[in-house]
């Protein structure tokens, strides 16, 4: 299938620039890459297990959102939606079985996306350059993610950032540059409504932040992440997280009934979880509590409030962490 590429623009980009040249709008321009200040995690130095994708970032540290002020302050950080999708990266020009892009995940197992996880993304023409690599969240993999895939009848690639254009890697630039870079390669398609609702660009500020972290809590996102501006794309982590991305996602409380006690993969003794369905105790979910509340004596009557970063439909949260014993509400109260 031919792809529908702009010569003008891979014209744009000089393939061996003779000193680095600053990033202005309306014009595609990279520098030639030299050694990274930050170290990028491969498959072979990174996790051992060859398992993750060597692209692949995100979040290193958890913040409250009663501290977002500070960041904002230092003029230092971007605030993004973070939305409740799957890591993915696009190669454009690849061609693979055909298809005129390749898409893949964090991990190896499942670096081919394919089915109902893929949808027909990989069958995009864009203008963009060959060899240019876009990365985002994609619709797949979790609740939200298929409650807005069915709602429009495909999915789409949240893009937050790009690592390569026409070949040439943009991940020695510093993110605010690598932010322009992927706003004018949006730009590109903002003249087709199907592109553009394909492949749309999450916003980011450099104010408000706790105004955006409300917004996006209200509308169903997950909350906010901050990103340092002047941050190589790379990290020296096995697990792929960086220092310089932090996140302050909204927390869901509930409270659970001691149902049984159970063990770690490891041998840690932990709790087993429920909550009351149809007038039964049902087992939720498995999460650690202080030892001395993990009792036989317990069970069925110590209610615990735990906090976490979602909440399933089964009642279970994700990320379950432990708050407080709640002595004031009988074990019948909590209910799903």
């Amino acid at each position: 299938m031919p792809l529908k590429t702009k010569i003008r623009l891979v014209q744009e980009i000089s393939a061996e620039p003779k000193a680095p040249t600053p990033i202005t709008k309306g014009h595609l321009a990279l520098v030639a890459e030299p050694t990274p200040n930050v170290p990028v995690v491969t498959p072979s130095s990174g996790s051992g297990d060859g398992k993750r994708d060597s692209e692949y970032l995100g979040p290193g540290l958890d913040i409250e959102p009663d501290v977002l002020s500070k960041y904002e302050e230092s003029g230092q950080w971007l605030a993004e939606h973070k939305i409740d999708g799957m890591w993915a990266k696009m190669i454009i020009g690849h061609p693979a079985e055909g298809r005129p892009n390749i898409l893949s995940s964090r991990d190896a197992t499942t670096a081919a996306i394919s089915g109902s996880n893929l949808g027909d993304l990989d069958m995009l023409e864009t203008p963009w350059p060959e060899g240019t690599v876009v990365v985002g969240e994609l619709e797949a993999a979790t609740e939200w993610a298929t409650i807005q895939a069915n709602a429009k009848g495909y999915r789409s690639l949240h893009l937050f950032d790009v690592t390569h254009v026409g070949g040439q890697s943009s991940k020695p630039l510093p993110l605010n540059q690598r932010r322009e870079l992927l706003e004018m390669l949006h730009g590109k398609i903002s003249g087709s409504d199907d592109l553009h609702s394909r492949l749309p660009l999450l916003q980011t500020s450099t104010q408000g932040f706790a105004k955006l972290y409300d917004e996006a809590c209200a509308g169903g996102d997950e909350g906010i992440v901050l990103k340092a501006m002047s941050s190589h794309y790379g990290t020296h982590r096995a697990d792929g997280k960086a220092d310089f991305w932090v996140r302050c996602k909204r927390w869901f409380t509930m409270d659970y009934v001691l149902h049984s006690i159970g063990a770690t993969p490891s041998g840690c003794i932990t709790g087993v979880w429920g909550l009351y369905k149809g007038g039964k105790l049902t087992r939720t979910m498995q999460a650690a509590c202080p030892a001395e509340f993990l009792s036989p004596e317990n069970v069925g009557k110590l209610v615990v409030e735990f906090k976490g970063w979602k909440k399933f439909k089964s009642g279970a949260l994700r990320h379950a962490s432990f708050v407080r014993v709640r002595t004031d509400k009988p074990a019948e109260h909590c209910t799903l």
